[in-house]
């Protein structure tokens, strides 16, 4: 399946049928579905993130934690928006499941990687180093970046301003979801307000044009399709 997320001549709309009817059982294969959904959008961040997470609280699961790190570490080379998020189950796992869980699976976890995954190591490693703290005082004031909570409920938004930009957006607004949902946020769309002082504003008062040409190139590329 890690073969068929990169194959750049497999029809999408094929592959997404062979992900939806797909069954696997085994627990590598079942992360590696988990993240061909995630890629073609069919599976949020914030769902993926919830299987993981109940995964980590059921302790029939755990002992098999190490074959799902597995097949989401082989998800990575076809899906590589997946590295941060295996940082984090990794984290999460040696911060919150006791010793008497993480040492009996530590050696399968080493061993597991080593056979299945070992050419994509390095590149995990290098994505915890740009996620930790380089340097030991840092350590204790390290807020990791998935334990911070958006709270939007006291923060007014600001509505978004009108112009070609705002406008683009609003007429070709399944690229922006789908760019969303890969990233793992959500939200609603907003209603287009007068314009606020903002330096993007001021810069497409300024240069109109830009923007215009664009849209206005997307939309005879839109009427070719």
């Amino acid at each position: 399946m890690a073969n068929s997320l990169s194959s750049s001549g497999c029809d999408h709309t094929q592959l997404e049928l062979a992900v939806l009817q797909s069954h696997p059982e085994a627990p590598a294969k079942v992360a590696l579905l988990w993240a061909a959904r995630f890629q073609l959008g069919l599976l949020t961040m914030a769902e993926l993130r919830e299987r993981c997470e109940g995964m980590l609280a059921n302790p029939l699961v755990l002992p098999t934690v190490p074959q799902y790190v597995s097949g989401f570490v082989q998800a990575i080379d076809p899906a590589p928006a997946l590295k941060p998020f295996v940082v984090e189950l990794l984290s999460k796992a040696f911060g919150t499941l006791p010793d008497t869980v993480l040492l009996p699976w530590l050696p399968k976890l080493i061993t597991t990687l080593k056979d299945q995954a070992g050419g994509l190591i390095p590149g995990l490693v290098r994505e915890a180093g740009r996620t930790f703290p380089g340097a030991l005082p840092a350590v204790d004031t390290f807020v990791p970046p998935w334990s911070v909570e958006f709270t939007t409920a006291t923060t007014p938004v600001a509505a978004a301003p009108r112009g070609p930009v705002t406008e683009l957006l609003a007429a070709h607004p399944a690229a922006c979801d789908a760019l969303a949902g890969l990233l793992g946020v959500e939200g609603d769309w907003q209603e287009p307000g007068p314009a606020g002082n903002r330096e993007v504003t001021g810069l497409l008062d300024r240069f109109p044009a830009t923007a215009a040409a664009l849209a206005a190139q997307l939309r005879v590329s839109a009427a070719r399709s």
